[in-house]
């Protein structure tokens, strides 16, 4: 039967070669682990991609919500004289 479902982790470190060796030897040994894939970055990139960029203002644009999740106007409020 195929496997429909997975779980994705993503993992950021700085550490030397041998560690990142060791690392994936221990994922390769683990029966949960299906697949890795190990990508050496030179330099981080800081800036928001284009998606994220987006993302945030349309955010910005977006009416907000009390902490109760309802729109502005509604929700909960206590009764005259506190709980």
């Amino acid at each position: 039967k195929k496997n429909r479902k997975g779980h994705y982790s993503l993992l950021s470190l700085d550490a030397p070669p041998a560690a990142v060796k060791e690392m994936e030897r221990q994922l390769g040994l683990n029966e949960d682990v299906l697949r890795t894939l190990t990508v050496r970055v030179e330099e981080l990139d800081l800036e928001l991609s284009p998606v994220l960029a987006r993302r945030d203002r349309e955010r910005e644009r977006e009416p907000r919500r009390d902490d109760f999740g309802a729109k502005e106007g509604g929700g909960f409020a206590p009764k005259e004289g506190g709980f």
